[in-house]
């Protein structure tokens, strides 16, 4: 449908005229259009209860696509007699942003590009990458997060941003600022004017510029202003008065730094998994998170310290804590209880049936025999012989000692 000489509309909704429109590109975010007009009158009835949400919704700006996204909202009502529908549509990287993701990349040779990749690929998205060439170094964790959220927390460790592909019509992204052109003679009006928004850390108001007009621009082009190249980091776009006006924000790409995002969900948390090698006082451990086999070592560092100190073993459930919101610096601390509960209810569990059980009221060691140390006893409980030997002397002193035997009970000493 063709709205004024340089404005297309193409969608399955039967409009028949479009009175406003306004659309929104920004850094980070998905591209947002939103279009109000009247429905073909012939077709109004019948269409008003059609679900439109999912459709595909492109908007052609002197013949080039300016917009092309999903539908995800619309609603109609009757004015004078005519039906009027608005339509909110976003850009189609929003199938990056629907299910929560939990993975682990312990393959540290993967360059931070490869990871989200493998990631954006899962939804059938497009990457193109100005970011990300080193190896991520150390295990990367999506834990609770998006794809979107994840790729957009994985920008901030260069500092940089995420963007999102708003011409392709499928979930494509840019990982880091997109390689705009060089606009030396821009002819649109604009105004120097100071954004109360800390890009960067500790930074006082950031200086931007306001541009208008006509022309067309991608986020990420470079404007010629005042003796230096300035970047578009937002752009709008309105209809009035049957023509489309354009606004920039552009600023110095160095104030687009951003500050490093963490995942706060992860602090003081535990995730469970098996055991698959042991090297020194570091461990291999497949998640239950994800499945995924093994391929960093953890260092091993339990809860008690060297008090209680024994490395697991292949086969044995192990977890993985993450102190603070970095999940580069998890550490495998402690076995997980055989129900999978967190209590106060502490274990070390090995193959073979040999345990450590530390809970508030006692502390157990079991195998075959068990010793228990409780707030006011101390048992030894076995099933065949049961031995106490000393160098020097071995005193047992209290107001009662029992000692009972279903058999026999033999004291002897040897000089």
């Amino acid at each position: 449908m063709k709205v004024t000489d340089k404005l297309k509309v193409e969608t399955e909704i039967p409009m028949k005229t479009v009175t406003d429109l306004q659309h929104q590109w920004q850094l980070d975010e998905h591209a947002v259009l939103k279009l109000k007009g009247f429905l073909q009158s012939e077709q109004a009835v019948s269409n008003t209860h059609i679900n439109y949400k999912g459709t595909q919704l492109t908007i052609k700006y002197e013949e080039e696509i300016m917009f092309c996204g999903i539908v995800i909202e619309t609603s109609t009502k009757v004015v004078g007699g005519t039906y009027q529908m608005e339509v909110e549509a976003v850009s189609a990287t929003i199938y990056l942003d629907t299910d929560i993701e939990n993975e682990m990349f312990q393959d540290i040779s993967l360059t931070y590009k490869q990871m989200v990749r493998q990631m954006v690929t899962k939804k059938s998205g497009g990457l193109i990458g100005t970011i990300g060439e080193n190896v991520i170094g150390k295990p990367l964790l999506c834990y609770k997060e998006t794809i979107w959220q994840y790729v957009d927390r994985m920008a901030s460790h260069f500092h940089s941003h995420v963007i999102a592909d708003i011409r392709a019509g499928k979930p494509s992204i840019w990982f880091g600022l997109r390689k705009g052109k060089n606009i030396r003679e821009h002819g649109l009006s604009y105004d120097q004017i100071k954004i109360k928004k800390a890009i960067k850390k500790g930074e006082k108001d950031q200086i931007s510029y306001l541009l208008s007009g006509d022309k067309n621009y991608q986020l990420c082009d470079k404007v010629y202003i005042e003796g230096e190249w300035r970047t578009i980091y937002e752009k709008k776009a309105y209809l009035r008065q049957g023509r489309v006006v354009f606004s920039y924000l552009l600023s110095n790409e160095e104030c687009l730094y951003r500050d490093t995002k963490y995942q706060e969900l992860i602090i003081g948390s535990s995730l469970s998994g098996e055991v698959e090698k042991v090297e020194k006082e570091q461990i291999y451990i497949r998640l239950d998170l994800d499945g995924k086999s093994g391929q960093y070592p953890f260092l091993w560092y339990p809860e008690t310290g060297n008090t209680l100190y024994a490395m697991p073993e292949p086969g044995g459930k192990a977890e993985l804590y993450f102190m603070g919101s970095d999940e580069r610096m998890a550490i495998g601390v402690r076995c997980k209880s055989p129900k999978g509960e967190d209590n106060d209810e502490k274990r070390l569990e090995l193959p073979d049936g040999a345990k450590v059980i530390m809970d508030p009221s006692m502390v157990s060691m079991k195998k075959r025999s068990e010793v228990g140390l409780a707030d006011r006893d101390i048992a030894f409980i076995g099933d065949s012989v049961i031995e106490i030997i000393s160098l020097g002397g071995i005193e047992i002193g209290a107001k009662i000692v029992e000692i009972c035997a279903a058999d026999t009970i033999k004291c002897s000493t040897e000089w």
